[in-house]
């Protein structure tokens, strides 16, 4: 009996002290405060949606029958439906090719974070060389705040025949399927919520409580 009293209480250490550190280990959590993810988690449900357009000067250098440059506009309409950097939207292009040729695209867009993508319709007039077609734009950017990088391809769908008589000597033909390296710099306008852009993802989550400029 007096053997099991001195057992008894090295048992009950045993037990405590495991117990003990296992709450020293809790209450660190709590000091920490939450983990990366519940941070996203409660900036997606308390930051507001936000509405911008980016309206952009671009210049495009297209590979196809040629190689061409290309100089114009790039208007985006880019909405967050969360606090998260996920965005969708829209977008319209114009530029002027070295040909002579105008051209013009519109569809949607959407991405992640500085990643987005777009697909949508490409119309090219005719030029000095090519006839006049319609075609699916397929693009994708890498977004640096105001500037902007990417790339396109455009597959025909649908070509027209010149407009007035041809020189022989000069025919002209079809634009074909084409590519391009675009480089944009834009600056955005707020239309609803608060400016968003980029930032690094890791350091972009404020405190949920804090309020918006």
């Amino acid at each position: 009996m007096r053997r099991a009293v001195p057992e008894f209480i090295l048992f009950s250490l045993f037990l405590a002290f495991p117990q003990a550190a296992l709450g020293e280990e809790e209450t660190g959590e709590a000091q920490r405060g939450p983990s990366f993810w519940e941070r996203v988690r409660l900036e997606a449900a308390s930051r507001p949606p936000s509405t911008q357009i980016i309206t952009s000067a671009m210049s495009s250098l297209g590979f196809g029958h040629e190689i061409m440059w290309g100089a114009g506009f790039d208007v985006r309409l880019e909405h967050y439906p969360t606090g998260l950097p996920w965005k969708t939207g829209a977008f319209i292009q114009s530029e002027l090719l070295t040909d002579g040729s105008v051209r013009i695209a519109g569809g949607f867009r959407n991405g992640f974070w500085l990643f987005g993508c777009q697909v949508g319709l490409a119309y090219r007039f005719e030029g000095d060389r090519t006839v006049s077609s319609l075609g699916l734009q397929l693009g994708k950017t890498i977004d640096f705040g105001p500037f902007s990088l990417g790339g396109r391809v455009v597959f025909p769908l649908l070509e027209q025949q010149a407009a007035g008589p041809q020189d022989p000597a000069l025919p002209l033909r079809s634009p074909g399927f084409e590519g391009a390296i675009v480089l944009s710099i834009g600056f955005p306008t707020l239309l609803e919520g608060e400016l968003r852009g980029f930032r690094c993802l890791k350091h972009s989550h404020r405190n949920p409580q804090e309020q918006p400029n």
